[in-house]
């Protein structure tokens, strides 16, 4: 929810006409905003006590001269510079240089006006010293971001729900829906310095970068203050007899304590449109540490616990297209060691960059094409994470359901430890099947054998063949795709 300015809100507690024609909309929202309900009772209770205060002071009138039995002297008797030339100038006893010495000067010189202005002054200083310690005393420690639709930013807030400042995007509905669809964190906020503040770090777009991605990953820390950044630019690497050269666009972002030395690392998946792809780990000071490479796009990465790892992973979602040629790309996830990702190092699975065999891999896990997405000539798409830490299995998604709802799509059940225990359809996948089938164009019966048959055809990369059981990666074979 965003909050009413205190300005507005003052005005408002004052009756003031700036915001008459506003006042509705403003009560309406207080009924709704316990932070700004809280800011109006307290702003009339000081208003209050203050008009209290001043009501109960004795405040003397003067008697009128026509009552006067002597009339008294109220001229002011003038003090002159006997050292400055032969005519007599007027100089102040005492030279008001100061902001409240020039207010004592004009109270005692206006005793009549300074009363009746009394009241202004005081409230009037009262503001300024509401605002200042505000100000001095305001949370300025980022406690967790929003994107705000209606203001088309990214804004920052503290623990008291303040915002702090905001970042202009433009394009801040694409960028909401890029995040639900894969459900990926485009921003994090974490202390990964270890000095108690948090810092934004974010792959958000700039405002030159729009339409095109972010090739920017930038972290802010105290008042917007930006730490630093990365880019890779023109950034050169080969697979098999292919060169590229390009820049690389940021992803989503992870942020936490991967290593067993308790300090925090962050990490990024980076493409350049095509098929070569790397996942980036930096330290705290934004240095690489290592690429993972792979050839393919994996363009979601999650932390996940395993039942048989001590420390947090990170899952892969995307696409194996080392034989795109050859129509035999497929859909992929696969569990990586943070820690084990340093220098440049390739997937054993995508062979061909250069680099040596990574040690990071866990798990590599292929999904089959269903004979729905045959017959509709379908390419494979990334699958997604849907299962939330808490949960005691793993469940991912492989379906185009949030791009369109007229093609097929399967959840796959997976326990801690990469094994398939069951694959769920989705609602339209059974009407799917029955046009397809009506149209001749397969001939299964689709039924919880037909699920189980996918549950079997789900295959795991040991390092250098694919296997029907459960294995992880090793990194002591040679590869044999």
């Amino acid at each position: 929810m965003t909050h009413i300015d205190e300005h507005t809100l003052e005005l408002f507690v004052l009756g003031a006409k700036e915001v008459q024609r506003r006042r509705k909309a403003i009560g309406a929202h207080l009924k709704k905003c316990e932070g700004c309900r809280t800011l109006v009772r307290t702003m009339t209770e000081f208003y209050a006590n203050a008009d209290a205060h001043l009501k109960s002071q004795p405040q003397s009138k003067p008697l009128s001269d026509s009552r006067a039995l002597i009339r008294s002297r109220t001229e002011i008797e003038p003090t002159y510079d006997p050292y400055y030339s032969t005519f007599k100038t007027l100089v102040p006893a005492r030279v008001p240089r100061t902001f409240l010495q020039h207010i004592s000067s004009y109270a005692k010189q206006n005793p009549i006006k300074s009363v009746v202005g009394s009241f202004t002054l005081i409230v009037g200083l009262a503001l300024i010293l509401n605002f200042t310690l505000k100000t001095a005393f305001k949370d300025t420690n980022p406690a967790y971001t929003l994107m705000n639709v209606p203001h088309t930013a990214l804004e920052v807030y503290n623990k008291e729900d303040e915002m702090l400042w905001q970042l202009p995007q433009p394009d801040i509905k694409d960028l909401i829906k890029r995040e639900r669809e894969s459900r990926i964190r485009l921003t994090r906020v974490a202390d990964i310095n270890g000095d108690g503040r948090n810092e934004i770090i974010t792959t958000l777009p700039i405002s030159s970068e729009l339409n095109g991605g972010t090739k920017t990953l930038r972290v802010y820390g105290l008042n917007k203050k930006i730490l630093f950044q990365k880019q890779f630019i023109n950034t050169k690497v080969h697979f098999m007899s292919n060169h590229y050269e390009s820049d690389y666009f940021f992803e989503g972002v992870l942020v936490d304590n991967f290593s067993v030395d308790d300090k925090k690392e962050f990490f990024s998946g980076l493409d350049n449109g095509r098929s070569p792809w790397f996942l980036a780990r930096f330290d705290a000071t934004g240095n690489t540490i290592g690429r993972y490479w792979h050839f393919g796009q994996m363009v979601s990465q999650y932390e996940i616990e395993l039942d048989s790892t001590k420390n947090k992973q990170i899952l892969l979602c995307g696409v194996n297209q080392v034989r795109e040629v050859e129509k035999d790309q497929f859909a992929v996830v696969e569990i990586v060691d943070p820690e084990k990702i340093v220098g440049d190092a390739e997937a054993t699975a995508t062979r061909g960059f250069g680099f040596n065999a990574s040690d990071a891999e866990v798990f590599y896990v292929r999904f089959p094409e269903s004979d729905m997405e045959t017959a509709l000539g379908l390419n494979p798409i990334a699958p997604v994470l849907v299962s939330s830490e808490s949960e005691s299995q793993i469940r991912i998604v492989v379906s185009r359901t949030s791009r369109d709802e007229s093609m097929p799509g399967f959840e796959y059940i997976f326990s801690k430890n990469m094994n398939v225990q069951d694959v769920k359809y989705e609602s339209q996948d059974v009407e799917i099947h029955s046009t397809l089938k009506k149209e001749g164009k397969i001939s299964s019966t689709f039924d919880q054998k037909y699920l189980n048959n996918l549950k079997n055809a789900v295959r795991y990369w040991n390092g250098g063949e694919w296997k029907k059981e459960v294995t992880k990666v090793r990194h002591d074979i040679k590869p044999n795709p």
